[in-house]
């Protein structure tokens, strides 16, 4: 953690407007660096007034990110996430008990919230948790009749799908956009 005098010794040299974004976000700094910014301010000459009627600045990458957030999984994404995902989880728990919990979760796992894509995530869980779900109801039907294990389980993707654009995605990006309008960023982002 830096010193008072590190800090006045960075903050000498540091903008007044990121100053005032220090002294206006303070939920995002500690009260010594909220502190020596004041001072910093004072020794500038800065007004009280100019720093309460201080706007923080928006941040030019908001609409790119946010785009990014609420882009969607295209269809065949979505159809390789309900069919090869499920596998992906299956195996992932095999690897697991074999390695004595060495490996968790499933053995491939798309990085979209490291790129913002936060529906994309939600999307990709959505798909494979109903894909498995649905592959075991098939299999139950499947003793009925061997035809059925793939009428059941390509019409279930088709539920899955029509309930995902029908309400499943509006719920999540709702959400999402509930979370940004706070000013907050979703999953620790």
């Amino acid at each position: 953690m830096p010193t008072e005098e590190e800090l006045h010794e960075k903050y000498s040299q540091t903008a007044t407007t990121d100053l005032l974004e220090i002294v206006n976000k303070k939920s995002d700094y500690t009260e010594l660096a909220i502190s020596v910014a004041h001072k910093e301010l004072k020794a500038r000459k800065v007004s009280a007034d100019e720093i309460r009627d201080y706007k923080p600045q928006e941040d030019p990458y908001k609409e790119l990110w946010l785009e990014n957030c609420l882009f969607d999984l295209n269809f065949a994404q979505k159809a390789a996430c309900y069919f090869l995902g499920m596998l992906n989880y299956f195996l992932g728990l095999i690897v697991k008990r074999l390695t004595v919990g060495i490996r968790t979760g499933p053995l491939y796992s798309p990085n979209f919230k490291a790129k913002g894509y936060l529906l994309k995530a939600n999307q990709y869980n959505y798909y494979s948790v109903s894909g498995f779900s649905f592959f075991v109801i098939s299999l139950i039907a499947s003793q009925l009749s061997a035809s059925i294990f793939l009428i059941v389980w390509i019409a279930s993707f088709l539920i899955s799908y029509l309930f995902d654009i029908g309400y499943n995605k509006q719920r999540q990006t709702d959400k999402l956009h509930k979370i940004m309008d706070k000013g907050e960023l979703p999953w620790g982002y």
